[in-house]
């Protein structure tokens, strides 16, 4: 089986998801059919390293701040 390529609207689609909700690489992964690393690469090249550096650091938090409010 040959690897998924992302077309140019998913790509478009992926960057927006990623920048405008929670979702995380593996969601997009699952979501798209290609592996977390797929996603992440991408994610890498077309992302300054600035915006997805904070845009992790967002999804950690997010992360930690549901896991703190649900272990109460």
């Amino acid at each position: 089986m040959s690897p998924k390529k992302l077309t140019e609207p998913t790509k478009k689609e992926i960057l927006q998801l990623y920048r405008e909700t929670e979702a995380t690489t593996s969601t997009l992964a699952e979501r798209y059919e290609v592996s977390s690393s797929t996603i992440s690469r991408f994610l890498k090249t077309s992302l300054s390293e600035l915006e997805y550096e904070d845009l992790i650091q967002q999804l950690s938090l997010i992360h930690i701040w549901r896991c703190r409010r649900y272990a109460v």
